[in-house]
C-alpha cells in the first residue's frame, strides 16, 4: 500500500485512487499491525511532504482525500511524527474537517508548545478530551492509552534534560489521575502504568523501550473465542430464569426490552456494568451486560431500524427469504425486522435468519429472542467475528432469491475489515439483495467507512439507492445521531 501511495503524484491522481481502493486503504492504516507500519515511518513522512504540494488545492469537496488525511493523521499521532502531524492537523482544520477529540487531545501537546508549563497547564484539558473519546468515541481504550503515553514521550523528549523535577511532576500528576480513574477507565491501563515505571535517566533508551512494548502489545493477535467452529452447532439459550420468563410475555420487542430492564435491576454493579459494553461495541461476556446493553441501547437501535424499514416498499420486504443479521448483538436487529413485518400483517415465518455475532451469550439470547417470534424459521448461528467470518459458513438455499442484510452500528466500527466483508458478500450471496445500514454519527472518518461500504456496491448495474439520511446531535430524535444507508443491488 505504501509502495503504491508513495508513487502519486497530483491531487486527481490520489482522487482517482482513494475511489478505487479506499476500503483496503482504510483497511491498512486503521488495522495494520503497529510494528509494520512503525517501520514505514520515513515512507509516511515522505508521502505527507510529496502531498503537501496539492494540499492547497483541497476543499471541503474533496471529502474522500481529507478522510484520507484524517487516516494519515492518526498514523502520525501515534508515532509522534509532530511535524507531519503539524502540517495535515492544520490543512484538516483550515476546511472544517471534523477530527475525533483524541486528536484534539494530541494537537494539544504537538502544536504550540514552547515551554514545559504549556504540558502541565494542559493536562487536564488532554485527560478530558481523552476520558470523552474513549466513553463516546473509541471502539476501544487503546487509542486513548497510547495519546497519552506520546504525552509523555513528550514531555521526557524535550525537558527532562533541562528540568527533571518538572517531568517528574508531570508523570505524579498523570499517576494522580489514574489512582483518582474510575475502575472501567482508559487511565486504569496496565500498559500505561508500566511505562510510567520505567526509568526515563537515558531518554533513547527510555523511548525505545516504550516503542518495543507497544509493538509487542498491539501487535498480539486476540484469540478466537470459538473453537473448530462447524454448520451443526446451533447456539441458543436454554433453562435460564431469563428463558423461563421469556415464555411466559408475548413476542413483542417492547416487552422483551422490559423484561431486560426487569433483570437488570438485579445486577448490584450497573454503573461499572454499563462503561463496560465501551459505547456498545464490547463483545459481550455476561448476564449483566447483555441487560444492561438491551436497557441502554435497544431503544435508540429500534428507532433507526424502524425508520430505514419504513422507507423500503411493502412488495419488497414480502419477497425476503433470507435475513442476515451482521454483528447481531442479541438479535435486536432481527426482532424489528419480525416486529415490523407482524404489525403489518406481513409474513415472515418461513424466512431463514442467519446471525453472526463473536459473542457467545449474545448469539444464543438471540436465538432465544428470535425464536420467540417464530417457531418455523430455520435460524442458523454463525459464532464468529466478521474478519473470520467466510463463505464457507453460510448455508446458502438455492431457493433463497431476495437477502435481506442488517447493519445495525457495527458499519462504524473500526475492528474488522471493510474489503474482507464486501467481498466475502459479493462471493456468497446471489439474487436480490437488500440493505439497511444504520449507525451513530461519531466522526466523518468513520462516516466514511459506511459510504465506502455502500459505494463499493454503487457500481453495479443494479444498484438502486433507497434512502440516505445524515444526522448530527439535535437533528434527529431524542438527540440521537444517525447514518443510514439503505439500498439494494442484483448480484449473480
Amino acid at each position: 500500500m505504501i509502495n503504491k501511495l508513495i508513487l502519486i503524484n497530483d491531487k486527481t491522481s490520489l482522487s482517482t485512487f482513494l475511489k478505487d481502493n479506499y476500503e483496503e486503504v482504510y483497511d491498512y492504516f486503521a488495522n495494520q499491525k503497529y510494528s509494520i507500519l512503525h517501520k514505514k515511518t520515513r515512507d509516511l513522512q515522505n508521502i505527507i511532504a510529496k502531498y503537501n504540494r496539492f494540499f492547497n488545492q483541497l476543499d471541503t469537496n474533496d471529502l474522500l482525500i481529507l478522510n484520507f488525511l484524517n487516516l494519515l493523521l492518526e498514523v502520525c499521532e501515534r508515532y509522534g511524527l509532530v511535524s507531519q502531524f503539524r502540517l495535515v492537523y492544520g490543512t484538516l482544520k483550515n476546511k472544517n474537517y471534523q477530527v475525533s477529540s483524541r486528536t484534539e487531545a494530541a494537537a494539544l501537546f504537538f502544536i504550540d508548545i514552547k515551554i514545559l508549563e504549556d504540558y502541565s497547564n494542559r493536562l487536564e484539558n488532554i485527560i478530558k478530551k481523552l476520558v470523552y473519546a474513549d466513553e463516546f468515541e473509541e471502539d476501544n481504550s487503546e487509542k486513548p492509552t497510547i495519546t497519552l503515553i506520546n504525552y509523555y514521550l513528550q514531555v521526557v523528549k524535550h525537558f527532562w534534560e533541562f528540568n527533571s523535577e518538572g517531568v517528574y511532576n508531570i508523570k505524579k500528576t498523570i499517576q494522580e489521575y489514574i489512582f483518582n480513574a474510575q475502575p472501567y477507565s482508559f487511565l486504569k491501563s496496565t500498559l500505561l502504568a508500566e511505562i510510567l515505571n520505567y526509568s526515563i535517566d537515558n531518554y533513547d533508551i527510555f523511548s525505545k523501550k516504550v516503542q518495543t512494548l507497544l509493538d509487542e502489545h498491539f501487535d498480539l493477535k486476540v484469540s478466537p473465542i470459538y473453537q473448530d467452529y462447524k454448520h451443526p452447532v446451533f447456539l441458543i439459550e436454554t433453562g435460564t430464569d431469563y428463558a423461563k420468563a421469556l415464555s411466559k410475555i408475548e413476542a413483542n420487542f417492547e416487552e422483551i426490552r422490559k423484561l431486560s430492564f426487569d433483570f437488570s435491576l438485579r445486577d448490584d454493579n450497573s454503573e461499572a456494568t454499563f462503561y463496560s459494553l465501551k459505547r456498545g461495541v464490547a463483545i459481550l461476556e455476561n448476564e449483566q451486560q447483555l441487560c444492561r446493553y438491551m436497557v441502554g441501547y435497544s431503544a435508540m437501535h429500534k428507532a433507526k431500524l424502524l425508520d430505514a424499514l419504513c422507507k423500503i416498499d411493502d412488495n419488497i420486504l414480502t419477497k425476503v427469504n433470507h435475513v442476515v443479521d451482521w454483528g447481531c448483538g442479541q438479535g435486536m436487529g432481527s426482532m424489528v425486522f419480525c416486529d415490523y413485518l407482524k404489525n403489518k400483517n406481513l409474513d415472515f415465518q418461513n424466512n431463514k435468519f442467519t446471525l453472526v455475532e463473536p459473542s457467545t451469550v449474545a448469539l444464543s439470547r438471540a436465538s432465544l429472542h428470535l425464536r420467540k417470534f417464530t417457531n418455523l424459521a430455520e435460524i442458523i448461528t454463525i459464532n464468529k467475528d466478521l474478519d473470520s467470518t467466510n463463505k464457507e459458513d453460510f448455508i446458502i438455499d438455492k431457493s433463497v432469491d431476495t437477502t435481506f442484510h442488517i447493519f445495525s452500528n457495527i458499519l462504524d466500527v473500526e475492528l474488522f475489515s471493510l474489503s474482507h466483508l464486501t467481498s466475502l458478500i459479493e462471493s456468497t450471496f446471489s439474487g436480490i439483495n437488500i440493505f439497511i445500514c444504520v449507525s451513530p454519527y461519531i466522526n466523518e472518518l468513520r462516516t466514511s467507512r459506511i459510504n465506502s461500504f455502500m459505494d463499493n456496491f454503487e457500481e453495479n448495474l443494479n444498484f438502486c439507492l433507497i434512502a440516505s439520511e445524515d444526522y448530527n446531535k439535535r437533528e434527529w430524535l431524542n438527540d440521537w445521531t444517525m447514518i443510514q444507508r439503505v439500498f439494494y443491488i442484483k448480484l449473480s
